[in-house]
C-alpha cells in the first residue's frame, strides 16, 4: 500500500459482495450518495466497501438495496478504519500546493502556522 495515501480516522460504507459491487456502485452513483473522496475498498473478508457520504443512506435505501441480492449475502452498512484516498482527491490545486508547502516551511523553521497568516 505504499502508493495509496490513507486517510486517518474512518468514513461509513455500503457493504456487499464482489459480484454486486457494480450495481451498487452504480445505484449509490445515481442517488448522489456515493463518496468519491475515498476508493472502493477490498476488504480482508473478501467483501468490498463502498464509501457512501456520511448519513447519506437512509434506512429506506438500505433495505431497497438489500431486496436486489440475493439472502444470504452481505448487504449492511459499515464503518471503514483508515479508507484509501482516491486519486481525485488527492490531486491538488497549485495554490494548495503553495500553501500546504509554505505551512510546512514555517513549521519547520520554528515559527507556528497561524489562520490570520491565510
Amino acid at each position: 500500500m505504499a502508493a495509496e495515501e490513507v486517510c486517518s480516522g474512518g468514513t461509513v460504507a455500503f457493504v456487499t459482495e464482489p459480484e454486486f459491487a457494480q450495481l451498487f456502485r452504480k445505484l449509490l452513483q445515481k442517488e448522489g450518495i456515493l463518496d468519491r473522496h475515498y476508493r472502493v475498498q477490498k476488504l480482508p473478508d473478501g467483501t468490498v466497501a463502498l464509501p457512501v457520504l456520511g448519513q447519506g443512506l437512509k434506512e429506506q435505501q438500505l433495505q431497497e438495496l438489500k431486496e436486489r441480492i440475493p439472502p444470504g449475502k452481505t448487504c449492511v452498512l459499515s464503518w471503514i478504519q483508515n479508507p484509501i484516498l482516491s486519486k481525485v482527491a488527492k490531486v491538488q490545486s497549485p495554490v494548495q500546493k503553495l500553501h500546504d508547502e509554505l505551512q510546512r516551511f514555517i513549521s519547520t523553521s520554528g515559527a507556528t502556522w497561524s489562520e490570520e497568516m491565510e
